[in-house]
């Protein structure tokens, strides 16, 4: 389950196992952004409540206040405006890696997960399956901006579309719009600069562990990330039950999680709560952060 916190404060949720993108408003009422809750594809056009999705995984909101998310059932990009009106922008529905410098409607993906925008309108996906970070502009057309689409680990130094990732799972902008990307199978937060060039910035080994975490442990198969105005880094590690925080000086510390799974903690200290199995990640807007407990069907 992916969340993003808007920017009025409402935090949105991609819910794959009910195939709906939903809101929680700051008042704690709970609204469903698009989605009949029945598996399939169809509404392009419509009301998004009446349409089907299948399996939607990340979300995000551009500047002008449209939902994206990634349809990932049905390898599709699909956009929700202001006026609730759902529409695909990237995918024909197609299972493969195609369409590099073209239209983002013609082409096909390999296993859509996160999803991010930067300022200027441009949105990044994560594709699991194709081992690469796409983008798709304003504009409508679609380039790999990270991965040769071949799994593996190399690059650090170089152009990132000649670099290798494994599985990516998301990705998320720094304060100087920087990409992180987080390769998950390569245990790894991967930056990715404004020249285009990438580079390791956690995991790997080579990160130092706080907080009583070791660095080995913090980065097996992580999954959800999330950076605040400070550059400080969070993202969860559903197999240890942690979430992780990474401060700018590279210090590596638990924010959550007491290492085992289950249900406890609520009204007490972050670090002896238990997660069954942390995924997505938002900041909160008056400080904090929100965790999605995907197992444990809460927020």
């Amino acid at each position: 389950m992916s969340i993003f916190t808007a920017p009025n404060g409402d935090l949105l949720a991609a819910d794959p196992e009910n195939h709906l993108i939903v809101r929680v408003r700051r008042d704690g009422v709970l609204q469903i952004v698009a989605g009949t809750g029945i598996r399939g594809f169809a509404g392009d056009g419509g009301p998004a409540t009446r349409a089907a999705l299948a399996f939607p995984t990340g979300v995000t909101m551009d500047r002008e206040g449209n939902i994206y998310f990634t349809d990932t059932a049905n390898s599709r990009v699909r956009r929700v405006n202001p006026a609730g009106i759902i529409d695909t922008v990237a995918g024909n529905g197609a299972i493969n890696d195609t369409g590099d410098g073209g239209p983002a409607l013609a082409a096909s993906f390999g296993l859509l997960r996160g999803i991010t925008a930067d300022r200027a309108g441009n949105l990044f996906v994560a594709d699991e399956q194709a081992h690469r970070i796409r983008r798709i502009t304003p504009g409508g057309i679609i380039t790999t901006v990270a991965g040769t689409g071949i799994p593996g680990f190399s690059g650090d130094g170089g152009p990132a579309i000649q670099a290798r990732l494994f599985e990516p799972q998301g990705a998320a902008f720094d304060p100087e719009g920087n990409l992180l990307i987080l390769d998950r199978r390569n245990g790894r937060i991967r930056r990715l600069d404004t020249r285009g060039f990438i580079a390791t910035i956690a995991g790997g080994g080579q990160t130092p562990a706080d907080n009583g975490v070791r660095a080995l442990d913090a980065f097996l198969f992580p999954v959800g990330i999330a950076v605040n105005p400070a550059g400080t880094v969070l993202f969860s590690n559903p197999f240890r039950s942690h979430v992780l925080e990474l401060l700018r000086d590279g210090t590596l510390r638990v924010a959550a999680g007491r290492g085992t799974r289950g249900f406890s903690g609520d009204g007490g200290p972050a670090l002896n709560a238990e997660f069954t199995l942390p995924t997505g990640i938002a900041f909160a807007p008056e400080g904090g952060f929100y965790v999605a407990d995907t197992n444990g069907l809460r927020i």
